[in-house]
């Protein structure tokens, strides 16, 4: 079951507001309460998987490579920020991370080595 998460702000600003059945909904919520008197704007509405971060017994994991080295950590923090299987650039680390599942770490890096060369030959990597 799909579901969209309505934020609002980044960093130490940033808020969930609310769970939305529809991209429809948390539209109209933004309709709603954008003149309230926050600082922050509403982000884009996250589409997410409801008990996507246990769904076929995978593990979430946050795999970071800037050619020479690779990091990979279990992660679900991330989850807000990243969809799945999206390759980003992170300019101030200089290197490439993707949030993927997983059965191991091995599998993990395997995908994400796989997701940046499909993405590199597609132009479709995003900047952080």
């Amino acid at each position: 079951m799909k579901v969209w998460l309505l934020t609002q702000g980044e960093y130490s600003d940033y808020t969930e507001i609310g769970v939305f059945s529809s991209l429809e909904n948390a539209k109209k919520a933004i309709e709603i309460y954008k003149n309230n008197d926050s600082w922050s704007k509403f982000n884009d509405p996250i589409e997410m998987e409801v008990d996507a971060l246990i769904q076929n017994n995978l593990i979430q994991f946050w795999v970071f490579s800037d050619g020479i080295r690779t990091d990979v950590n279990k992660d679900s923090r991330n989850i807000m920020e990243y969809k799945i299987n999206e390759v980003h650039w992170m300019s101030y680390r200089g290197g490439y991370s993707t949030l993927v599942r997983a059965e191991n770490e091995e599998h993990a890096v395997k995908i994400a080595s796989d997701l940046i060369a499909q993405f590199k030959a597609l132009n479709r990597i995003k900047e952080l």
